[in-house]
């Protein structure tokens, strides 16, 4: 996965020491390339590394985090900026919305509400680059998603776990399910079955292997779940459907 850099930005180390910890930066394919304690340190530090992300606070010493934005935005056309705010406050949120922020979250941060805004933000990174410039290497310019449904389609019939999905892409299981859910409309579980399923009808149609052979060749390593998988999407047996389609077939 590709890497993306992030600076950090917030005048109470506990606050930094806590978006550390809160989520597995180096996991989910990002890299903290600095930490500022104000406002003048976060420009600097941003001009110097060129952060694809940046998450900081709005009350900083010597410049608030809208004047690190403003000073940024032209100079860093490229980054995102994340606020994260103690104040649950209109104006402040319109002002974030005139800078064009990606979000404006509240503290106290919590995992799943900061793991679903870098993943929506990874996204949004990505499509920015590819409209620029096309990658050299092939395999980014393809989407995610696309990437992810692929791998899938080539490799149902092994033995895919979202913990091994995850791993293939080097993300957390719970990113990538909810990622999966919100792109598709239905669970990791659910599409890696109706593809086995459509490869299953195909072989009880087209071939006398046992039905016991076809449920493996598919996929599934237990034959009662693989007639119960069968039956909840074609609320008929396999061997039924095999009697029912064979027959068709033979009658031509």
């Amino acid at each position: 996965m590709h890497i993306l850099d992030v600076l950090l930005a917030d005048d109470e180390q506990l606050i930094l020491n806590g978006l550390r910890a809160l989520y597995d930066w180096e996991k989910n394919g990002y890299r903290i390339v600095g930490e500022a304690t104000d406002g003048i340190n976060a420009v600097n530090m941003a001009l110097e590394a060129k952060p694809d992300l940046m998450l900081l606070d709005i009350n900083m010493p010597l410049l608030s985090g809208f004047e690190v934005i403003h000073k940024l935005e032209a100079l860093l056309p490229n980054t995102k900026y994340i606020i994260v705010s103690g104040y649950d406050d209109y104006k402040l949120l319109r002002t974030a919305l005139k800078l064009h922020t990606f979000d404006y979250l509240l503290k106290p941060l919590h995992q799943k509400e900061l793991a679903e805004t870098l993943l929506r933000a990874r996204e949004e990174i990505f499509d920015q680059k590819q409209l620029a410039s096309p990658s050299e290497n092939a395999l980014e310019d393809i989407p995610f998603f696309t990437q992810m449904t692929t791998y899938l389609d080539n490799h149902f019939s092994e033995k895919i776990t979202l913990s091994l999905l995850s791993s293939h892409f080097n993300m957390n299981p719970d990113y990538i399910s909810s990622y999966f859910k919100r792109k598709s409309g239905m669970n990791f579980s659910d599409y890696l079955n109706s593809k086995r399923i459509a490869e299953a009808k195909k072989l009880l149609r087209t071939t006398d292997l046992s039905i016991g052979i076809i449920s493996e060749r598919v996929g599934f390593s237990n034959y009662r779940y693989f007639n119960k998988v069968f039956q909840s999407y074609l609320h008929i047996a396999p061997s039924q459907y095999r009697i029912e389609h064979q027959s068709a077939r033979h009658s031509l």
